[in-house]
């Protein structure tokens, strides 16, 4: 069974829009054959394992730590174990197949620095981080100009030649690959660009995919022969919409066959075709 962790503060207000957006993440995960795995505590860890138990209270487990300020783990916990010490929580943690980084603090950033850093010196195998939330980006933007540029953090961008043009993946970790939905279709790319891009990866994140009309059918067709692409290679998918999926809108001359896309992104974001 895969599992994922979810990391995140145990400050948030049940009552923010934080901790809704994580509760749905929670329980999307579990509706695509996860078990979500978190601290146990309040907060976003809450938030996660409440989404993930609305699905079936067997998805929610904790790797929980004896705290004085925490004597207990939240009650949408199946399953947990309770550590003696941050070491041996984060180590067991690091069994879990994905991870996903909401905002949070100092216990969070420690979390996610564990990880990256056992992923980097081949402790364990190659596993997707997914940091969700702006705060994250001013991370990204100080690595790159401390670490990256000083040379203490190697540039992980992947450069693709396609028929001497060149494209550039912003955000490549060993075949994990993250794009903003304008990056893949409101350039002027199309399908050899995609055969590329799915040769080298093993797992792409796709964000912000709009809402389609008239006035983006073009868009919407390099989004359709993309999602052809990648059903055919077996490339699995995450992806963030402004809508659920069987909600998505279309163009009206492409309305019939995007009914196909929908029915292939349901798939390639399945746990079925999750092979990390």
């Amino acid at each position: 069974m895969k599992k994922v962790a979810i990391f995140g503060s145990s400050r948030t207000d049940p009552d923010s829009k934080l901790y809704a957006a994580v509760e749905k993440l929670g329980k999307r995960c579990a509706q695509s054959g996860w078990t979500v795995v978190t601290g146990g505590g309040p907060g976003t860890m809450e938030a996660a394992n409440k989404g993930a138990a609305s699905v079936d209270l067997t998805r929610s487990e904790a790797e929980a730590i004896y705290l004085p300020f925490e004597e207990a783990v939240n009650q949408y916990v199946y399953d947990y174990t309770k550590h003696d010490d941050f070491f041996t929580r984060l180590d067991t943690f690091s069994n879990c197949d994905a991870f996903i980084v909401t905002p949070g603090g100092i216990g969070t950033l420690l979390e996610m620095a564990m990880i990256y850093q056992l992923i980097q010196v081949n402790h364990i195998e190659q596993k997707p981080i997914i940091c969700v939330g702006r705060m994250w980006r001013t991370l990204k933007t100080w690595l790159e100009d401390e670490m990256v540029d000083n040379g203490f953090l190697s540039n992980k961008e992947m450069n693709l030649i396609i028929k001497g043009r060149k494209f550039n993946i912003k955000n490549y970790f060993n075949g994990i690959a993250r794009f903003d939905f304008k990056e893949l279709c409101s350039k002027n790319i199309g399908a050899e660009d995609y055969i590329k891009i799915a040769e080298v990866c093993s797992f792409i994140v796709i964000e912000n995919i709009p809402i389609f009309n008239i006035d983006n059918s073009n868009q919407q067709q390099r989004f359709i022969t993309l999602i052809d692409i990648l059903y055919e290679k077996n490339i699995p998918l995450m992806i963030s919409s402004q809508l659920q999926l069987d909600l998505l809108s279309s163009s009206e001359d492409l309305k019939k066959i995007f009914k196909r896309t929908i029915s292939r992104l349901y798939e390639l974001t399945s746990i079925k075709y999750n092979k990390l």
